[in-house]
C-alpha cells in the first residue's frame, strides 16, 4: 500500500462518522421542529376553544347582570310596598285622631 494510505483511510472514516453524526443531529432538529409545529397546532386549538367558550362566558355574565337587575327591581318593588304600608298607617293614624 502507498505511504499514508492508512492515514487517509482514518480521515475518510472520521469524515464518514462526522456525516453520520450530522445526519443524526439533523433528524433530531427535524423531530424538534415537528414537535414545535405540533405544539403550535395544539396552542391554536386551545385558542380556538377559548374563543368558542367566550360567548358562553359573556352569556353567563349577562345572565348575572340581568339577575342583579331583577333583584334591584324586586327591592324597588319592596320599597314601593313599604311606602304604601306607611301611607296606610298614616291614614289609619289620621282616622284615630278623628
Amino acid at each position: 500500500m502507498p505511504e499514508g494510505f492508512d492515514e487517509v483511510m482514518e480521515q475518510v472514516a472520521g469524515v464518514s462518522a462526522t456525516f453520520s453524526n450530522l445526519s443524526a443531529e439533523s433528524a433530531g432538529v427535524t423531530q424538534a421542529a415537528s414537535s414545535v409545529s405540533s405544539g403550535l397546532g395544539e396552542a391554536a386549538g386551545a385558542v380556538s376553544s377559548l374563543t368558542d367558550a367566550l360567548p358562553d362566558v359573556t352569556g353567563g355574565v349577562n345572565s348575572v347582570v340581568s339577575g342583579i337587575s331583577d333583584a334591584l327591581g324586586g327591592l324597588d318593588a319592596g320599597g314601593m310596598l313599604g311606602n304604601l304600608t306607611s301611607g296606610i298607617s298614616d291614614v289609619l293614624g289620621g282616622l284615630d285622631r278623628i
